[in-house]
C-alpha cells in the first residue's frame, strides 16, 4: 500500500505549480495569429492615433493668425488648394460658399473681405513650422474649418494623441504631483481620448 507522506506531498505540490506556470508562460507567447487578443498594443505602436478636438462650434466669424508658411487643402479630394507665407492677424468668416478674411488692422476702415479659400467641403490648414493661433490660444496640428448652415462653420484640430496628451495633462494636475500620479493620468486621458474616438461620431 502506497503511502502519502508529507514530503511526497510536498514534491507533488511543486510539480503542480511548474506545471501551471509553464502553461501560463507558454499561453502568454502564444503567435497563433487566429487567436484574437484583447489587449493588443502593437498596431498601435506601430501607428499612433490621429484625433479631432473641437475647438469652436458654429461660429459666424473667428479670429486667425499664421506666423509661417501654411498651405491649405481640399479635405475631400485631399489635393493644395494654396500655399502662402503667412497670414497676419485677421477675421475669417463664411459667405455664399467661400472662406473669407479681413485683415484686423483693417476692421475700422472700409477696406474689402478678400477670398482666403472657395470651396464646398472641409478645409484643412497646415502650418510648416510654427503654430496656428485661433481666438489667442496656438495649436500645432492641422485645423479643419467645417462648413454649417447659414454661412456659419466650425474649428477643429487634428493631432496626434501623444501630442495631444501633454496640453491636457498640464490643464488637469499640477505638474508638482508625484510622477506616478501624472503617469496614472496620461494612461486616464489616452484610454479616454481612444474611447471617444471610437464611440463618438466626428463633425462632417
Amino acid at each position: 500500500m502506497f503511502i502519502v507522506t508529507s514530503k511526497v506531498k510536498f514534491v507533488l505540490f511543486g510539480l503542480c505549480f511548474i506545471f501551471l506556470f509553464m502553461a501560463l508562460l507558454v499561453s502568454c507567447f502564444n503567435t497563433d495569429t487566429n487567436t484574437e487578443t484583447v489587449y493588443r498594443c502593437d498596431k498601435y505602436l506601430e501607428a499612433p492615433l490621429g484625433i479631432r478636438v473641437l475647438i469652436q462650434k458654429d461660429v459666424k466669424e473667428t479670429e486667425i493668425e499664421i506666423s509661417h508658411p501654411y498651405s491649405i487643402s481640399d479635405l475631400n479630394s485631399n489635393k493644395i488648394l494654396a500655399s502662402r507665407t503667412n497670414l497676419p492677424k485677421s477675421v475669417i468668416f463664411l459667405k455664399s460658399g467661400e472662406f473669407r478674411i479681413k485683415p484686423q488692422a483693417s476692421l475700422t476702415t472700409s477696406e474689402a473681405s478678400a477670398t482666403f479659400v472657395k470651396t464646398n467641403s472641409n478645409v484643412g490648414i497646415v502650418s510648416d513650422n510654427g503654430f496656428i493661433k485661433i481666438d489667442k490660444s496656438k495649436y500645432r496640428g492641422k485645423l479643419i474649418l467645417v462648413p454649417q448652415n447659414k454661412d456659419r462653420f466650425s474649428v477643429l484640430e487634428e493631432i496626434g494623441i501623444e501630442e495631444y496628451l501633454p496640453g491636457v495633462i498640464e490643464g488637469e494636475m499640477p505638474t508638482l504631483w508625484r510622477e506616478e500620479a501624472i503617469q496614472a493620468q496620461v494612461i486616464a486621458a489616452r484610454t479616454y481620448a481612444i474611447y471617444k474616438k471610437k464611440t463618438m461620431p466626428c463633425i462632417t
